[in-house]
């Protein structure tokens, strides 16, 4: 007697058959985040069917065009101009507001 393949296994073997794809599951449910619509697991073919048609490969193609990029959350100057610059500032201050100024 043949083995069955669970549903859950067969969504995360998915997930690892095609890796540079759009998708995702929850377990039970392969789901083109690109189409956003749900993909039958109940065959590979229906899969790779949808991987090969136009429109999700239009969504593909727009989706990484308009991904956005985020910055990294450290600033584009180098820590050790940043540190005299605040290092100066804090001497001028100083120097300006102090009550032996003539």
């Amino acid at each position: 007697m043949p083995k069955v393949v669970k549903s859950k296994s067969k969504a995360n073997f998915y997930l690892k058959e095609f890796p540079n794809e759009t998708f995702k599951s929850d377990g039970e449910i392969l789901f083109c985040s690109c189409c956003e619509k749900a993909v039958s697991i109940n065959h590979r073919f229906l899969v790779s069917q949808h991987i090969s048609t136009s429109k999700h490969q239009q969504n593909r193609d727009r989706k990484k065009k308009f991904q956005q990029n985020f910055l990294n959350s450290e600033p584009p100057t180098s820590s050790n101009n940043l540190s005299a610059f605040n290092t100066d500032l804090c001497l001028m201050s100083i120097q300006e507001y102090s009550p032996t100024k003539p």
